[in-house]
């Protein structure tokens, strides 16, 4: 079976549990062809094979292509209409005539991505005017190019206006930041994102062992069913905070969403062979399948931003369910305490149990394969 990421338009199956992180696939559940799949790790953590993540039969090359979402145009339109016939029974004709003398109340229909302020007057149905110096934005609120915006709230007028991040930089509400492990703790706020997978959830507790080294004022809580958009996974926790997740795209909608254009690496796999790809399509590492096993995996620990709504993401998962609760470990104990250092944007790395445990640990070997921006 083949081991991809989806392209555009993908479906994922099943509900999402947003409690915490997490994100392997079941074991012995075979795989839909038409879901994607991508972490491969053990539901039952039972030493049987397992499944890899992110299984489609044609194996096909995915994660190069980028997604979008449509926009909903707000407004709306009111139509009136006559009853039809006069109150004593008189023919329409009479109650008609009278109704042509009543002028259309319908309001027009207001497109906000049309309007100059970037919003319609709900009673009337018309664009609001623009702001400006003599026509002032409420408390709180920026005139931007005649638009009232939260600057704290927004990537494309982070801090100030026309202060726009760039796809590798993330929004601090007050600053740009370049979206890199170093500033893993620079959001006040980070959220858990659980997939429902028993080996994922067990690597999110690990993963929020690591994020409990922040400094004050960082505050770590459980995704609520609002951090995602309900119809496609998008997160939309917004500027200040960072979505955490361990786990990949076959367990994990959230990553499979990003995977479609926001990450910049993504896994691919066939029957015979498992590889990491970055957003061109080359290699970072390839490996025969047979050689990914729960004594040793490849991992990848990521960081990104989603640029709609600024949501900054963090990204844990090997193939295989014990490379995904070796990028956990590695993350908590050696990624996180040495964040000053890592100033890049993603890591791969090689893990190889020594001990014979089959669980990382401090005894085991982890390896950097390649890192970058």
């Amino acid at each position: 079976m083949a081991f991809y990421l989806p392209k555009m338009g993908v479906t994922i199956a099943g509900a999402m549990a947003l409690v915490g992180i997490g994100c392997s696939s079941p074991a012995d559940t075979p795989v839909d062809a038409s879901t994607p799949s991508a972490d491969a790790s053990l539901a039952d953590g039972s030493g049987s094979t397992p499944s890899p993540d992110a299984s489609e039969p044609d194996g096909t090359v995915s994660g190069a292509d980028a997604g979008g979402d449509a926009r909903v145009d707000a407004g709306g339109q009111d139509d009136s209409g006559d009853g039809g016939g006069a109150a004593d029974g008189s023919p329409d004709d009479a109650s008609d005539a009278t109704d042509a003398d009543v002028p259309d109340t319908a309001v027009a229909t207001c497109d906000p991505t049309q309007c100059a302020s970037g919003s319609c007057d709900a009673d009337s149905g018309a664009c609001t005017p623009p702001c400006s110096a003599t026509n002032l934005c409420g408390a709180g609120l920026a005139c931007c190019s005649g638009r009232c915006l939260d600057v704290t709230r927004d990537p494309r007028n982070c801090g100030a206006c026309g202060n726009a991040c760039s796809a590798s930089q993330l929004c601090t509400g007050t600053a740009c930041a370049s979206a890199t492990l170093d500033n893993l703790c620079v959001n006040a706020k980070a959220l858990l994102v659980l997939d429902g997978i028993p080996d994922d959830d067990a690597a999110a507790a690990v993963l929020a062992t690591g994020l409990a080294a922040c400094p004050l004022p960082f505050a770590l809580a459980t995704a609520l069913p609002d951090a995602l958009d309900p119809s496609t996974q998008r997160p939309i926790a917004g500027v200040g905070t960072t979505c955490v997740a361990a786990g990949g795209p076959f367990g994990q909608p959230m990553i499979a969403y990003l995977d479609q254009g926001d990450m910049p690496v993504v896994p691919w796999g066939d029957a015979t062979t498992y590889a990491f790809i970055d957003r061109a399509g080359a290699d970072i590492v390839r490996m025969p399948a047979a050689s990914v096993t729960t004594g040793h995996d490849y991992f990848l620990v990521a960081m990104t931003t989603e640029p709609q709504s600024g949501t900054a993401i963090v990204a844990s998962y090997g193939f295989l369910a014990n490379g995904t609760r070796a990028a956990a470990w590695y993350f908590a104990n050696v990624l996180v305490p040495s964040r000053a250092t890592r100033t890049k944007r993603w890591y791969v790395y090689e893990w190889t149990d020594i001990d014979g445990l089959e669980m990382p640990d401090e005894g085991d070997t982890f390896t950097e394969v390649q890192s970058g921006m």
